[in-house]
């Protein structure tokens, strides 16, 4: 049996975000994933470099994010300087099996056919396999020149355990058959993702009590089961506060005063002090993770507006901007 293995320590170096060739981002469902992504995608694009932000298999959000059109599995450009797909197994298999062939007669007479394909779709893995393989392919793509067809390669990766799963699959083939021409091609795979100077993963999450624990539990895993450089802990959704302590003593006695009255004034008291309540809880909850995730943290704040647009996606893009070159500093 081979030994779990522990996730490096690779130093301040490793947190430069933008310059990484393969980022991956993954976290619980409905953390905003998808969300840091995009402006993250737009941060990168901001200073020049290609980005290819990759979806896999999902309902698509990237290129709505950007007011563009789905693009589905064909990649397509989204916004300045950044380009979007929506990979699946099938496509991606297809491809594959093309770029090994060269005759699309041969792909359709034999993995087109139904047998075939229902033998396929049982083998454990192969779909997440044959997912992550293309995503590292685009990592090696070259235009006619021998330069990289992107700079940045940005994977919004499946939700926890499923994510878990998806970046293990490369590691496991290897170790369980070492020798075998399938070993061959996804060793290639977990070097790119072993590899420090080209990648970093990042955990996006919440700070609401299952999101949070989710989180704690997501890392320990990677220790145990993975060997990948780990780049941010980003928490997402945090309320900026607005009252200072003595403020929130005055408001509270002000809603005392007024006892069990439901009139506007008492209901704006409360929910003041509500808002307030909320902040001090995500703040214990942002402190369990600092003190359970040893990892350098972001926090991205709550944006109050009726519209989630392009230019909510600017706003997020600057602040993660700044915090990299806060982190990377070691300010």
């Amino acid at each position: 049996m081979v030994p779990a293995r522990r996730s490096r320590d690779h130093g301040r170096a490793s947190l430069n975000l933008f310059e990484k060739r393969f980022v991956i981002n993954t976290g619980k469902g409905g953390v905003g994933k998808s969300t840091i992504t995009a402006a993250m995608a737009l941060a990168a694009a901001r200073k020049n470099l290609r980005v290819l932000v990759i979806e896999l298999n999902t309902r698509e959000r990237i290129s709505r994010l950007f007011g563009a059109d789905e693009v589905g599995g064909e990649i397509s450009l989204v916004h300045d300087n950044i380009w979007s797909v929506n990979l699946t197994p099938e496509a991606a298999m297809k491809e594959y099996v093309l770029m090994k062939v060269h005759l699309e007669t041969i792909y359709r007479v034999v993995f087109e056919n139904r047998l075939v394909k229902q033998f396929l779709q049982v083998i454990p893995g192969l779909n997440d396999l044959v997912l992550i393989g293309k995503a590292a392919f685009h990592e090696q793509e070259r235009d006619k020149h021998g330069n990289p067809r992107y700079d940045m390669i940005l994977v919004d990766a499946p939700a926890t355990g499923h994510g878990i799963f998806f970046l293990r699959i490369p590691q496991v083939i290897t170790e369980a058959v070492p020798s075998s021409p399938m070993a061959t091609a996804t060793s290639e795979i977990l070097n790119l993702l072993q590899d420090p100077d080209r990648t970093i993963l990042n955990l996006i999450t919440l700070t609401e009590e299952m999101a949070v624990n989710e989180t704690i539990e997501l890392k320990e895993r990677i220790d145990e089961t993975l060997d990948m450089p780990l780049g941010y802990l980003i928490a997402n959704g945090i309320y900026p506060r607005l009252l200072r302590p003595q403020e929130v003593r005055e408001i509270s006695r002000l809603a005392d005063s007024r006892g069990a009255s439901n009139d506007l004034t008492c209901r704006l008291l409360e929910s003041i002090l509500f808002r307030h309540e909320r902040c001090d809880l995500q703040a214990s909850y942002l402190e369990t993770l600092q003190r359970r995730i040893p990892m350098s943290l972001i926090t991205v704040p709550y944006y109050f507006t009726p519209d989630f647009d392009l230019e909510v996606i600017r706003r997020i893009a600057d602040h993660i901007e700044r915090s990299v070159e806060q982190a990377v500093n070691g300010e």
